[in-house]
């Protein structure tokens, strides 16, 4: 199975610190004011995580036959739902884009 395997163990290890990266991530935003519509930061990252596995699942599934019979981009529908994301978080999108290099 997945998990038994060598290059299922290696992923699931990477997956794991990725999860990690991401609740870290998510506790900073909270923490600075970034990201105001999360109370939980391993909920906020489970809940990014799903929406990105459901995306790109949808469009490797989809192949774009869908969209191009419904004449809508792909790259339209990856930045619809980037935007419902930031929304669905309250994401401070002026915090998020300021550069203080």
């Amino acid at each position: 199975t997945y998990m038994n395997h060598p290059v299922g163990q290696e992923c699931q290890a990477k997956e794991k610190k990725l999860m990690e990266m991401s609740v870290g991530s998510f506790a900073e935003g909270m923490q600075d004011g970034t990201i105001k519509g999360v109370k939980n930061p391993m909920m906020g990252a489970i809940a990014t995580m799903i929406v990105h596995r459901g995306l790109y699942q949808f469009l490797l599934d989809d192949k774009g036959r869908m969209l191009q019979a419904m004449g809508v981009e792909q790259d339209s529908v990856v930045e619809f739902m980037r935007n419902l994301l930031y929304k669905g978080l309250d994401v401070d999108l002026e915090k998020l884009l300021i550069d203080d290099t």
